[in-house]
C-alpha cells in the first residue's frame, strides 16, 4: 500500500557503488500509467513526458495530487537495483510553493509492497530548489539552475546481508548531493506496513516509480534519455559475461530480426522478452582444431585463451519459458566484455593484439576487436550467435623500440564504458539483456 507521508523518503545510489547493478527501466511516454486517477501525461516530444496532478475529488481537496506512475521492471534487490529518472529543475519550472515527490516502491515475488523510497523536490520561499528525503535527515540538495537533472536510486544487499537504499542528485556528471548508504530497515524508513528485514522478503523488484503529492502548475518535463546521451547507453560487463555498447540499437534489431520468425508458441500478441547469455565451452565441444587453423592464418604464434558460447534466447515475458533462440540478426550489434585477468603478462618489449574466433554453421571468421585505453574490455560488432573463442598474439619488438599503441585502440573507451544509463524497451543487465515488447 502506498504511504502518502511526505517525511519518510527512501532512496538510492552512489557513483562508487559496490554490488552488480541491472539497468535502468525505460521512462518512456507510453511507460507512464494514469489509470486510476493517477494525474495525467502529455506527449511533448519522442524524449519528454509532461506529468501533472490529479486533482483529489474525494475529500473536495482542489490542489493536484497523485501523479503517473511508471510499469515495474524484473530488477531484483538481490543483484542490486538502480534507477534514474531525469527531470528539468529551473526556478521558472517549479515556482515558489510548488512541490512534488517522487517514490521508489519495491515489492516481493507476490506482488505485495514490501517498501519505498521517496524523495521530495519543493521551491521554498527562497530563490532555490530544495531536494531532500525525510529518512536521510541529514540530506539536502539545492538547485538554482535551470537544466535537466538526473534523480538516481542504488537499492543493494550489502556484505553484511542487510538491504541498503542510496540516493544521488546529479547534474551531467556532477553529483550535486548523495545520501550516503542507509538501511532499508531503518526506523526512518520503517512505517506498519513495511515487510522487514527487507533482504529476507522473496525475489524483493522495483514496484513503481511513482511521481505523488504533484502540485506543480504547469507540470514536471520527465526525460526519457538525458539530453546529450542518445546513443550512448552501456552496460559493463563482469567477468566473461558479454555486455551490450549501445542498448538502443540492440533493442531495435532485435525487435526486427523477431518479425517474420516461425516459433511455436510465438503469436502476435505474445510479451517477449530477450535474453542475452554467455557461457563458457569446452575445447572439446568448441571443435578445437578448426579454431587453432582459422587463428594460424591470422596469427601465426596465436594463442587461445577461451571459448565461450553467446546465445539469445527468446522468452515468453509471461511464465520465462523459452520460446527459441535467435541465431542471426538483421544487422551487425557491437558486444563488450572484459579482458580475463589470468592471461599470462605481456612479455617485455612485445605488444599483445586480441582477436575473436567466431563459429557459425561450420565456418570461422576472425574479427579484430576494439581495446579499450586501459587494455581491460574489449569490443566487437556481430551479427552471428553461436560458439566464440578470445584468442591473442604477443609480437615481439625486433629493435627494442617501444612499440606504438595499436591502431585498434579506441581513445577513452574505459570512460565511455562506465556510463550507466539505459532506455529502450526494457533490461539490460551485466551478462545479460532482457527487453520486453508485444510481437509486431
Amino acid at each position: 500500500m502506498k504511504k502518502f507521508l511526505g517525511v519518510l523518503l527512501g532512496c538510492l545510489i552512489s557513483l562508487g557503488f559496490i554490488s552488480p547493478v541491472d539497468a535502468l527501466t525505460t521512462h518512456k511516454f507510453e511507460d507512464w500509467v494514469t489509470s486510476g486517477e493517477r494525474g495525467t501525461k502529455e506527449k511533448s516530444s519522442d524524449n519528454v513526458t509532461i506529468i501533472k496532478g490529479q486533482k483529489a475529488q474525494k475529500d473536495g481537496d482542489p490542489n493536484p495530487c497523485d501523479g503517473p506512475f511508471s510499469k515495474a521492471s524484473v530488477q531484483k534487490l538481490e543483484d542490486g537495483i538502480l534507477e534514474e529518472t531525469y527531470i528539468e529543475l529551473g526556478l521558472d519550472k517549479i515556482k515558489k510553493g510548488e512541490y512534488f515527490e517522487v517514490d521508489l516502491g519495491l515489492k516481493n515475488a507476490s506482488d505485495e509492497y514490501v517498501t519505498e523510497a521517496v524523495i521530495m523536490t519543493e521551491h521554498g520561499n527562497d530563490d532555490r530548489i530544495k531536494v531532500y528525503a525525510g529518512w536521510a535527515p541529514n540530506f539536502a540538495a539545492y538547485v538554482t539552475e535551470t537544466d535537466v537533472y538526473t534523480y538516481q536510486w542504488h537499492m543493494f544487499v550489502g556484505n553484511d546481508g542487510v538491504a541498503y537504499v542510496n540516493f544521488s542528485l546529479l547534474k551531467g556528471e556532477e553529483v550535486i548531493g548523495t545520501t550516503g548508504d542507509i538501511s532499508l530497515d531503518a526506523e526512518s524508513i520503517r512505517t506498519h506496513d513495511t515487510k522487514n528485514p527487507v533482504a529476507a522478503q522473496k525475489d524483493v523488484s522495483v514496484k513503481y516509480l511513482w511521481f505523488v503529492h504533484v502540485n506543480v502548475a504547469d507540470g514536471i518535463k520527465v526525460y526519457s534519455k538525458l539530453p546529450g546521451t542518445e546513443g550512448a547507453a552501456v552496460v559493463q560487463p563482469t567477468d566473461t559475461n558479454v555486455g551490450v555498447a549501445n542498448v538502443e540499437k540492440f533493442s531495435d534489431v532485435l525487435k526486427d530480426s523477431l518479425k517474420g520468425l516461425d516459433i511455436e508458441g510465438l503469436k502476435d500478441d505474445t510479451a517477449v522478452e530477450f535474453e542475452l547469455e554467455s557461457t563458457e565451452v569446452t575445447p572439446e565441444d568448441a571443435k578445437i582444431s578448426n579454431f587453432k587453423e582459422a587463428l594460424s592464418k591470422k596469427a601465426v604464434n596465436g594463442t587461445i585463451a577461451n571459448y565461450f558460447d553467446i546465445s539469445i534466447l527468446i522468452k515468453d515475458a509471461m511464465n520465462d519459458n523459452e520460446l527459441g533462440r535467435l541465431e542471426k540478426l538483421t544487422e551487425n550489434i557491437e558486444l563488450i566484455f572484459n579482458i580475463p585477468e589470468d592471461l599470462p603478462p605481456v612479455a617485455e618489449g612485445s605488444q599483445r593484439v586480441y582477436y575473436i574466433l567466431r563459429e557459425h554453421e561450420g565456418n570461422i571468421d576472425v574479427l579484430s576487436p576494439t581495446i579499450s585505453s586501459d587494455q581491460t574490455v574489449l569490443s566487437f560488432t556481430s551479427d552471428l550467435f553461436s560458439t566464440y573463442a578470445l584468442a591473442y598474439e604477443d609480437i615481439a619488438n625486433q629493435t627494442g623500440e617501444v612499440l606504438p599503441e595499436a591502431p585498434n585502440t579506441l581513445d577513452k573507451f574505459s570512460a565511455y564504458m562506465l556510463i550507466a544509463t539505459i532506455s529502450a524497451f526494457g533490461i539490460i543487465a551485466l551478462g545479460y539483456a532482457t527487453n520486453k515488447f508485444i510481437k509486431d
